[in-house]
């Protein structure tokens, strides 16, 4: 339960709130909960909070790592009432796809380009205990970076004369 809610916290925390507004955000902003200031930054708050869960998925996937073996394991635990034995599969964070989607989110949004080094010190930080998932993590924060990059080089080409 843990996992599933930081993780939720934090794909919300990287949402693009220019788009349309879903239910949840509607109530936020009707509370008058503003996420981005006039400059089109994210607020300070948000970005507090966003790093603090930074640092919290980055523990958990480390106390993961030292808990539970690398391969997906099964824990048995005693039925209620007439002894029957439930299987629940532990998924590691890392193996996620909400986890590499609140990366990606994050890595592609213009507004919170200020606290992309806070995402890739986790990422990078949290390389050891990726496990089976360290490739496709590595491919596609790599391949975000690049793109990143070429746009920034793009609109450096376009503003010289």
């Amino acid at each position: 339960k843990l996992q599933k809610i930081l993780l939720n916290c934090l794909l919300t925390s990287v949402r693009n709130f220019d788009e349309d507004m879903t239910f949840a955000e509607e109530i936020l902003a009707f509370n008058n909960f503003q996420l981005n200031d006039s400059s089109n930054k994210v607020g300070e708050h948000v970005e507090a909070f966003q790093i603090q869960i930074l640092r919290l998925i980055h523990s958990l996937i480390i106390l993961e790592h030292a808990v539970f073996p690398s391969k997906p394991q099964t824990t048995e635990t005693n039925g209620t009432t007439n002894g029957e034995h439930l299987n629940t599969s532990v998924v590691l964070i890392p193996q996620q796809q909400i986890f590499l989607s609140a990366i990606m989110s994050a890595l592609r949004q213009r507004n919170m380009k200020h606290i992309h080094e806070k995402w890739l010190n986790m990422v990078t930080s949290c390389l050891p205990y990726f496990g089976d998932s360290l490739k496709q993590i590595t491919i596609s924060v790599i391949h975000q970076i690049c793109n990143n990059v070429e746009e920034i080089a793009a609109s450096y080409s376009s503003n010289t004369p």
